[in-house]
């Protein structure tokens, strides 16, 4: 497969320049024919491009300079990456998404950034060929990912949610090939993986006054997933409880499967 990394870059201190290490000699093991889309967030450390570029895969970077639309998390670094995507004009085969998790915040009690980090090079990264092979084996497949969550952090129902920005994902409203509602369940960190129709589809979609607005903070995180499922493309999702211990966000995809009259993705249940 051609395979893109969209990365968000968030080093403030030099101290948390293992993170950034980390990642890249993940990278390098795992993803060195990828081509990498790099967006670097606002305040990160003047060196964070040399630091990268030490490691030789194909590339390209852009530093947020507009503090204006600085999110104060890795939403505006990634949006900053797809821009450039969009500016490249390039087609891939699938689509990874990434950012330097725990080298802003340690974490707190229960939620320690390191591990959780470690825990996606485990069950994500490390498993490129296996998770790519799903999507091969599996033509409507559209995300995947660790885990998710039914409710937001805040407690809002999903199908009330909306931080949408110039292109309506989130509201259901029906702009092909965005012909489904989304699914009410959403990934927690912005880690994962989407199929490449989706991603084009988005894409194209979105017009340049996005890449100059400021974004939710966890747009990335919750909405991009979902354009997927807008497609019609079934939410694969590695832990099958919610987060929160709600409910098996199974049973939450099969009530989208049923809403949407897509029987065909019945079958990936069982993934």
């Amino acid at each position: 497969m051609k395979t893109c990394v969209i990365f968000a870059a968030s080093i403030f201190d030099e101290a948390k320049l293992f993170v950034l290490q980390e990642y890249f000699e993940m990278f390098k093991t795992h993803f060195s024919d990828a081509f990498f889309y790099i967006g670097i967030n606002y305040g990160s450390i003047p060196t964070l491009e040399e630091e990268i570029a030490k490691y030789n895969l194909p590339c390209k970077m852009m530093r947020l300079e507009n503090e204006s639309i600085y999110t104060k998390t890795d939403a505006s670094a990634t949006q900053i990456a797809l821009k450039m995507l969009k500016e490249d004009n390039q087609s891939y085969d699938i689509y990874w998404f990434a950012h330097t998790k725990g080298a802003v915040n340690q974490g707190s009690a229960g939620y320690d950034r390191n591990q959780v980090r470690n825990m996606y090079f485990g069950e994500m990264f490390n498993r490129r060929v296996e998770i790519e092979k799903m999507f091969a084996d599996n033509p409507d497949l559209g995300t995947w990912g660790v885990r998710g969550n039914s409710i937001s952090a805040a407690g809002v129902q999903w199908r009330d949610y909306n931080v949408d920005s110039f292109f309506p994902i989130c509201t259901n409203v029906k702009i092909p090939p965005f012909n489904y509602t989304h699914v009410n369940w959403s990934y927690i960190e912005t880690m994962y993986v989407i199929k490449k129709e989706a991603v084009e589809a988005y894409i194209k979609a979105l017009p340049e006054h996005f890449f100059t607005t400021k974004l939710d903070p966890w747009y990335m995180e919750t909405v991009v997933p979902w354009i997927a499922s807008r497609c019609g493309y079934f939410p694969y999702v590695k832990v099958k409880r919610d987060y929160f211990n709600h409910c098996e966000l199974t049973d939450v995809t099969k009530q989208w499967i049923d809403e949407n009259e897509l029987p065909h993705l019945i079958p990936l249940l069982s993934l």
